[in-house]
């Protein structure tokens, strides 16, 4: 029974395998600052003045939009390829970070939110299914 085994330096070879490496950074980078603001952004709500109901609104706009965007990322990457959409989400997720200590009110607290949910759906995606095309045949388990 050898199904389920891998062989001895299986992980050196997926981190020899083209673009691997650079994908794993990437979706490290994407989800450690995805991380990193979702527990302070209603924080900093609260902290701002905003109520309650905001403050948790934010995170519950931010994975609403990202599960939406989740189901769009296939056809989106079909038409303009992984690069362009990872990209694009990382963008989406990052650049509004910086907005988020001028937004004023909930409108905008929201959006901004929103927008990055977009982003993060995006990186889960492509992403994933990246990581899923570069790796060598048997290794899709160990690089997911």
């Amino acid at each position: 029974m050898t199904q389920g085994v891998t062989k001895p330096g299986g992980f050196a070879l997926l981190a020899r395998t083209r673009g691997v490496p650079a994908a794993f950074i990437l979706v490290l980078l994407a989800f450690g600052g995805f991380s990193l603001l979702l527990p302070v952004v209603p924080l900093a709500v609260l902290r701002g003045g905003g109520s309650d109901l905001v403050a948790g609104a934010t995170t519950g706009v931010f994975m609403t939009v990202t599960v939406l965007v989740q189901l769009l990322t296939p056809r989106i990457t079909a038409g303009i390829g992984y690069r362009w959409v990872l990209a694009t989400g990382s963008a989406l997720l990052g650049l509004p970070s910086g907005l988020l200590a001028l937004a004023e009110g909930p409108v905008a607290v929201l959006a901004v939110s929103g927008v990055r949910g977009a982003g993060f759906g995006m990186m889960t995606v492509a992403g994933s299914a990246l990581v899923a095309e570069l790796a060598p045949p048997g290794m899709l388990g160990r690089a997911t």
